[in-house]
């Protein structure tokens, strides 16, 4: 048996690619939340405005690592409004 030793950004590829969540690979979800998560802190609220064509994998992403719902509004020119209230609200800190 041979044990193979992997560098942290190969195992983070890896995952980035065999970790799934509602059929999107960790990897698009990390993608989607990274273009709408707080950037002082990753675990306050959301609220930001994104394309229609990215809802859908918006909303798996927020639920994916912060465990909130993320509910939205149309703000314009095919753009919607999305909130979620975060992973410290989520598990009540």
């Amino acid at each position: 048996m041979t044990s193979e030793t992997m560098t942290h950004e190969e195992f983070q590829a890896k995952m980035n690619e065999e970790i799934k969540y509602a059929g999107y690979k960790r990897g698009d979800l990390q993608s989607a939340f990274n273009r709408v998560v707080n950037k002082e802190n990753w675990k306050m609220a959301i609220d930001a405005v994104i394309p229609e064509s990215e809802l859908d994998v918006t909303h798996r992403a927020i639920e994916f690592f912060t465990g909130s719902e993320m509910t939205c509004s149309y703000f314009g020119d095919g753009n919607f409004r999305v909130k979620a209230e975060g992973y410290y609200s989520c598990v009540g800190a």
